[in-house]
């Protein structure tokens, strides 16, 4: 059984030190930002949502425990439209954890969790070349709802 418990203090750096990197990657790609700015950007955008390592208002940053109880990967959830948005700002399984199923099994856990909280709906964006990611989005019954664009000037 997979299960989510808010991170601690102590593992924030741990948390940082995985989110900075891969999130300005994203930047860079997909964004088209430049490398210094796509890593100030992202440490800024966590710095913003979690000041001193700990989530600010409406944020929820979480480690995922997996069946055996030990730390499989990471879940950024933002409370969006008064509370009845669950907006996924990261989900991460651990690389040595993936291939395994977990990441559907975290899915479906955290339908659960949402719907726990209140929830009514779960929102997410995934980078166009993240296919891995896009797979275990669709057979969690995610959907397409739009196309995001952009146009770097």
């Amino acid at each position: 059984m997979i299960s989510f418990r808010p991170i601690e203090t102590r593992e924030f750096g741990a948390y940082r030190s995985y989110f900075v990197p891969d999130y300005a990657l994203d930047l860079i790609m997909n964004h088209g930002l430049a490398p210094a700015a796509a890593q100030r950007q992202a440490a800024d955008d966590l710095d913003h949502a979690c000041p001193d390592g700990q989530p600010s208002e409406g944020h929820r940053l979480m480690c995922i425990i997996g069946p055996d109880g030990a730390l499989i990967g990471y879940l950024w959830i933002e409370s969006l439209s008064q509370g009845q948005t669950a907006f996924v700002q990261d989900f991460h399984i651990l690389h040595a954890m993936q291939g395994r199923g977990l990441a559907k099994a975290a899915m479906a856990a955290l339908d659960k969790w949402a719907l726990d909280q209140g929830f009514t709906q779960i929102k997410l964006r995934v980078a166009p070349d993240n296919a891995a990611a896009r797979h275990v989005y669709d057979q969690s019954g995610f959907r397409v709802s739009g196309i995001q664009m952009i146009k770097p000037l």
